[in-house]
């Protein structure tokens, strides 16, 4: 029986769902929506794309292993394969502004507006390097 139950918690996969938002004006279609799994490090990303056109749209994030997740959106707004820079959309899921909230999937209502980078070559030093990076990859 404990085997069965091993084998039950290796193949265990968990759900992030929210809304993501664009800033006034903008558009969420083609939004990247990235849970970042900490471990010593860096972290292992797990993505969607949002192509439902509008200012918002419902996203969903799959297949996640256990642990807590940060949960990051980003847009390429000016389409130069990079979205780290003046005019791209970024945004971090942050009830608190002050800190990154991590969540454990399940979870609902993950919501996550996003701004307009501006002066900056990359998000706020909060992402974690493999987001960053996943953001400025050509």
């Amino acid at each position: 029986m404990g085997l069965l139950v091993g084998c039950g918690e290796l193949s265990y996969t968990g759900t992030i769902s929210g809304t993501v938002t664009a800033p006034a004006g903008g558009d969420v279609a083609g939004t990247r929506v990235i849970a970042c799994y900490r471990n010593e490090r860096d972290c292992e990303t797990f993505e969607t794309l949002v192509t439902q056109s509008g200012p918002s749209a419902s996203y969903r994030i799959s297949g996640l292993p256990r642990g807590s997740f940060g949960v990051y959106a980003l847009k390429d707004v000016d389409n130069d394969g990079r979205a780290d820079g003046d005019g791209d959309f970024y945004g971090v899921y942050a009830p608190d502004p002050r800190f990154v909230t991590q969540v454990t999937p399940p979870a609902e209502g993950v919501d996550i507006t996003m701004y307009v980078l501006s002066g900056v070559t990359q998000p706020p030093l909060e992402a974690p390097p493999a987001v960053r990076e996943s953001v400025s990859a050509p």
